[in-house]
């Protein structure tokens, strides 16, 4: 039969100790204590909060950042389109003002008979 009872029973062969300080002033230090690890956890509780808003800070600038990066990008393909069209049109002038030189040079002249009269 089980026992039904709401204590809870020590594990086997453990022995069960009534913890009792044996220097009033124990109290007192382990009070003292507590209320010192209370004040660093609220420390750590606003630096955490205050790493947070820097995290968050350093997160819009990275995202600006990024923003600005594709735009330069974007400008420079755009220049490049732009220089590649500039250079085809060069190309074409250069071809143009050649054919422009081969026909305004002289004709040669009929060659001069020897006939004199």
């Amino acid at each position: 039969m089980r026992c039904t009872s709401s204590r809870r029973r020590a594990p086997r062969g453990a022995q069960r100790r009534e913890v009792r300080p044996r220097d009033p002033r124990a109290l007192d230090r382990a009070a003292q204590l507590l209320e010192r690890v209370r004040g660093d956890l609220g420390d750590v509780v606003r630096s955490s909060s205050d790493w947070v808003q820097d995290l968050t800070r350093i997160a819009e600038a990275a995202g600006g950042t990024a923003r600005a990066g594709k735009q330069v990008a974007e400008l420079a393909q755009g220049i490049s389109e732009r220089a590649a069209r500039i250079s085809q049109s060069l190309e074409q002038a250069k071809t143009g003002a050649h054919s422009s030189t081969q026909e305004a040079e002289p004709l040669p002249r009929p060659p001069r008979s020897s006939y004199r009269p």
